[in-house]
């Protein structure tokens, strides 16, 4: 593992997606800088971006799926979904500390919000953290570093 200088910090994560016939747009911002985007016509991403923040300091990370329609969605004779595009995140990590399963583990960390890819719903539906992004929406994570600190803070 690189060493990183103390105000240098480092998130990394994998992106799955499991329809790149069909590509979607994915996008990642930190600090409402966007550091990953890509119209998804691969299965795997490995994202790793530096970053320079004191101390003490909250950061929002967000996760951003768009573009995706009806045609990413195959439903049988049924009306039962057979296979809908989506996106999978995996191993997000902060300075190589992986927070996924905080994440998983505490709803009050990030926010998921979408209107189940329909655009006839005014309000918008909020979620915890799941690892799957299936509707166009933004992932919200609020962290501050350092980050094994705020982990801390979090499983009390």
């Amino acid at each position: 593992m690189k060493t990183l200088q103390s105000n240098t910090h480092c998130i990394t994560c994998d992106i799955s997606y499991n329809s790149t016939e069909s590509p979607v747009d994915f996008k990642i911002l930190l600090d409402e800088e966007v550091v990953f985007n890509e119209h998804t016509n691969m299965s795997k991403y490995s994202v790793s971006h530096e970053f320079n923040a004191c101390d003490s300091t909250a950061h929002s990370l967000k996760f951003v799926l768009s573009n995706k329609t009806n045609a990413h969605t195959v439903i049988d004779s049924d009306g039962r979904i057979v296979k809908s595009a989506h996106i999978e995140l995996n191993n997000i990590a902060i300075n190589g500390i992986d927070i996924t399963k905080v994440l998983l583990s505490n709803d009050c960390i990030s926010a998921y919000t979408h209107n189940n890819n329909n655009n006839d719903i005014p309000e918008t539906i909020n979620y915890g953290f799941d690892n799957l992004m299936g509707f166009n929406g933004e992932l919200n994570i609020q962290f501050d570093v350092p980050i094994d600190k705020w982990i801390r803070s979090k499983n009390k």
